[in-house]
């Protein structure tokens, strides 16, 4: 299951290296400091159907098979387990692992070949148009165009439609891929019949406790549905046979195989998503009040309150203006309540932090820095390099976290940073254009208004990410002012204008 877990704290999408300021990117946790049950939900004791046995694929020809996935997830050990339980039938097979530029976290595509007997396999690779069944593990990796060109026109595909980020996504503030767009690439190529997409990551999870049993669930749902040329007992011989997290894979293998015969069922057994979206101007108001006093202070939330409840009643007499003041609100929350230094360091010492993690009071937790002046010393090419401390680090932690009440003043060290700065500038700019809301927008310029008051929202990430994206936000908010002036009835210029280059 891998040593080590890496908990992204503030969801900052970025490596180690690129993070200006003293905040943490990534804090690593040994795997045995979690408890399975903190990710596990209680299963009620059910009683399922017998399963009947699947139909196993005739061998009148070698089958072909793909694996596709993300390294370190386990795709190897799924081909492995599959060429084992050909093995304990006496049947012919052959292997072969086509990694990327790194095994782990890289693109595995697995190949695998079984028959009747040995001498009637030739070639080890899967040729174009040969492979009978892809098993996605990763939808990314399984869309990829080399892939696809795999896949025989009968081909059938399982495939998790959760995906796992390219290296890419550690250097931008937006998502690079969508689960549906690649599902729908796989579907364009074989045929809406001949693929079955889900999430088998989140029922591995709830089911199991463990993600890193998505795989064996896809397994025991290709071999429900009669698309291994294996037996399940065979499967789960070679699941006894690796000896590695038995009771977990055959229990995932399992579950893959009830879910083709009872999916009700199961995904009855699914914990009820409750929605943490809260909609009311009242209820949000209220929530980042509280959040901002833990931030900062009374005063300080106190400020909030007084902006939001200002610009509310100089837009009460606007229809539709609900929607465009819970946008002011979660927006000039989000700038005000940065994560800076003081607030990374008040959630990594807070018991039951909202945004928390586990308990951190433990050996072998390791914290991961950039000092502002020493990581420049030692960036690379132009990155600040992050420093590794250990458990020891949350004493000073609890320092820094106490010493919150400094934020913003002359004795706050990490304020003169440029960083900070614009931070600050990024504050007093949204301040102007929520005054120049209330004052300027109509009905005939409230879609401009609410594009305006969610502008910030493109100002994501940390470092040179933030200030990368900050030039989206600058480009939006000055169309959209001149949208406002202009569709104003009285035409008034606003001279308090930044440009996209700067303040």
């Amino acid at each position: 299951l891998g040593t080590k877990r890496v908990i992204d704290q503030h969801s900052c999408n970025t490596d180690l290296s690129c993070i200006e300021g003293f905040c943490p990117s990534f804090i690593t946790l040994p795997a045995t400091a979690l408890d399975a049950s903190e990710d596990s939900c209680e299963i009620p004791a059910l009683i399922f159907d017998p399963l009947p046995d699947p139909s196993v694929v005739a061998l009148d020809k070698p089958w072909c098979g793909l694996v596709a996935g993300i390294g370190g997830t386990g795709v190897l050990t799924v081909n492995s387990l599959l060429a084992m339980a050909a093995h304990i039938e006496g049947k012919g097979f052959a292997t072969m692992n086509q990694t990327g530029l790194a095994q782990k976290y890289g693109s595995v595509v697995s190949h695998i070949k079984i028959a009747q007997d040995q001498s009637d396999i030739h070639a080890v690779r899967v040729k174009d148009a040969q492979a009978n069944l892809l098993l996605g593990c990763d939808a990314l990796v399984a869309s990829n165009p080399d892939t696809l060109r795999k896949l025989s026109p009968s081909c059938h595909a399982v495939v998790n439609i959760q995906t796992t980020e390219t290296r890419d996504f550690l250097y931008t503030a937006e998502a690079a891929t969508s689960s549906g767009k690649t599902a729908q690439l796989i579907r364009q190529l074989i045929g809406e019949h001949q693929i079955d997409a889900l999430d088998a990551s989140k029922l591995a999870i709830a089911l199991t406790g463990d993600a890193i049993a998505a795989n064996l669930f896809l397994v025991g749902l290709a071999s429900q549905k009669g698309l291994l040329p294996i037996s399940p007992e065979a499967i789960e011989r070679a699941i006894e046979v690796n000896g590695v997290a038995v009771e977990l894979n055959q229990s995932a293998f399992t579950w893959g195989r009830r879910f083709v015969e009872q999916p009700e069922k199961i995904l009855a057994l699914l914990p009820k998503e409750k929605s943490s979206q809260l909609t009311s101007l009242d209820d949000i108001v209220a929530d980042r009040e509280a959040r901002l006093v833990c931030y900062q202070s009374k005063d300080y939330a106190a400020f909030y309150v007084r902006r939001i409840r200002t610009v509310e009643k100089r837009l009460n007499h606007l229809p539709g203006s609900a929607a465009l003041l819970c946008d002011i609100a979660r927006q000039l929350y989000r700038l005000m309540a940065l994560k800076d230094e003081y607030e990374v360091a008040r959630i990594l010492t807070t018991d039951n932090e909202p945004d928390g993690l586990p308990k951190l009071n433990r050996a072998g937790v390791n914290f991961y820095f950039a000092p502002p002046l020493l990581s420049k010393w030692w960036s690379r090419q132009g990155r600040p390099r992050k420093v590794r401390m250990g458990a020891w680090a949350r004493f000073p932690l609890r320092v820094l976290a106490g010493l919150k009440f400094v934020r913003g003043t002359a004795m706050d060290v990490f304020a003169y940073t440029d960083e900070r700065r614009a931070e600050r500038a990024d504050l007093a700019d949204y301040l102007a254009d929520i005054d120049l809301i209330a004052e300027m927008a109509t009905v005939e310029s409230i879609d401009s208004a609410q594009q305006l008051a969610n502008a910030p929202a493109k100002i994501k990430g940390y470092g040179h990410v933030r200030t990368r994206s900050r030039g989206k936000w600058l480009e939006q908010r000055n169309r959209c002012r001149a949208e406002l002036q202009l569709l104003h009835p009285l035409n008034v210029t606003d001279v308090n204008h930044r440009g996209i280059n700067g303040h």
